[in-house]
């Protein structure tokens, strides 16, 4: 095929991956157009999700970033293992609308705060960053001191509103197993998108603040790029799955 200059061509390419393919979430993609141009792009690939099993596990030292210095006598603020903070997450989608379902082992519920400080007790972060839009969401899901359910919005895109009185949230808390569970309900339009653009893939990422009642010790992410500083680039791109029965 012929360009001629200032012409404009659209070419399509199917690549197929082999059962041994393995991704991060992107795919370093080279194209030689002769041998006086090559064009290198990074491409992000969307993770289909598996109905009923967890998008994150979070069990591992790796996974937990402590806010606590290294020093004698700071050891009882360490992360101790999954009997002291560990979870699954689920994602999926159901009724034009995201769903999350989280199930959270603590050995202590901590949850002194409101509104936009609930980060500084036990609560969730999610991290959305959908397709077309200038600006990722950050959205707090909360079990308070009171046993109430709370939706906190720290971000959005400036041209829509704040999401969090259309968010849907049920928490609870089971004292005998020590595990704190939540169900919210995102609707497609609070995000200002539709089932078909997320199933294009977004990018999504979430993490779990820990406080064991004197201070916030840390927290367990599911990918790099939240709670220390906000990389996207670094979030996985995931096609979530029609709602099934999640197992917990």
């Amino acid at each position: 095929m012929t360009v001629a200059p200032g012409e404009t061509r659209q070419l399509t390419f199917q690549l197929e991956a082999g059962d041994a393919f393995e991704t991060s979430g992107a795919l370093d993609l080279s194209v030689a157009f002769g041998e006086y141009l090559t064009d290198k792009r990074r491409i992000a690939l969307a993770r289909g999700l598996e109905r009923g099993k967890p998008l994150f596990v979070l069990n591992s030292r790796e996974q937990f970033h402590s806010l606590i210095p290294s020093a004698p006598g700071n050891e009882v603020h360490y992360w101790q293992g999954p009997e002291d903070l560990s979870g699954k997450l689920y994602l999926s989608i159901q009724d034009d609308a995201l769903q999350i379902r989280a199930e959270i082992q603590d050995d202590r519920h901590v949850q002194p705060f409101s509104g936009s400080n609930v980060w500084r007790g036990d609560n969730i972060q999610l991290g959305i960053r959908l397709p077309e839009q200038e600006c990722l969401w950050k959205i707090g899901l909360t079990r308070l001191a009171d046993g109430t359910s709370e939706v906190f919005c720290w971000m959005h895109p400036s041209t829509l509103p704040d999401p969090s009185g259309a968010i849907r949230l049920e928490t609870a808390r089971d004292e005998t197993k020590k595990m704190t569970s939540y169900h919210a309900e995102i609707p497609f339009a609070a995000l200002g998108t539709t089932a078909a653009a997320i199933h294009r893939g977004i990018r999504f990422n979430a993490m779990v603040n820990e406080n064991d009642g004197e201070l916030r010790k840390g927290f367990l992410y599911g990918a790099p790029g939240l709670g220390v500083s906000d990389n996207d680039a670094l979030w996985p791109v995931v096609n979530p799955p029609e709602s099934g029965a999640e197992t917990k």
